[in-house]
């Protein structure tokens, strides 16, 4: 009679299988309620890392204090670079299906990275002046059969995909420690 083990995490694949070589894995979390999960574990050959593989670029840009509106007047000579950053994988603690937004391993940035989830543009808010806005996001989880807990939610997605500029001073997409983009779950 055959046992199978169904490898609730990186570490489990290793143990379950002696794969060492990192890639993507079915993984049947518990916090997913043992649903099957495309999850990319890194550095299985030592300390295994969990991630989710974003099948579209995920994009954060924040814009200093170099476009602060003066007096009353929208800055024409703000200053680049802006800061970006590129997220190709997102870390997970595996347990919870959390997110930690500033693993930066799989992500390319330039300035001081932003947290993935935030974006940040120092012109105030649109009622308040009609400056260009610079600050901007994109947030994709479309292809990973993966979407953000609703019940965190403090704005609305439109389905897995959601863009949008920042309007307000030092706005951020997540403000708190738990939102809509803390937690991944499996798409039903």
């Amino acid at each position: 009679m055959f046992h199978y083990i169904i490898p609730k995490s990186c570490p489990e694949v290793v143990s379950c299988s002696g794969i060492t070589s990192d890639g993507e894995y079915w993984i049947y979390p518990t916090a997913t309620n043992g649903r099957r999960t495309k999850i990319y574990c890194h550095n299985l050959d030592s300390v295994p890392v969990h991630y989710v593989t974003l099948k579209n670029t995920n994009r954060f840009i924040g814009h200093g204090e170099t476009n602060w509106v003066v007096q009353e007047q929208c800055r024409s000579d703000f200053k680049a670079p802006l800061t970006s950053v590129d997220f190709g994988k997102i870390q997970i603690n595996i347990e919870d299906m959390e997110i930690n937004g500033t693993d930066y391993t799989f992500a390319s940035h330039s300035g001081s990275p932003l947290k993935y989830g935030h974006t940040t543009d120092c012109n105030g808010g649109a009622s308040k002046n009609p400056c260009l806005r610079f600050g901007n996001a994109t947030i994709d989880t479309g292809g990973t059969g993966l979407i953000f807990d609703p019940t965190f939610a403090n704005y609305r997605f439109v389905d897995l995909f959601c863009k949008l500029t920042c309007a307000e001073l030092e706005g951020a997409i997540q403000s708190s420690s738990k939102s809509a983009l803390s937690r991944l779950l499996n798409r039903k």
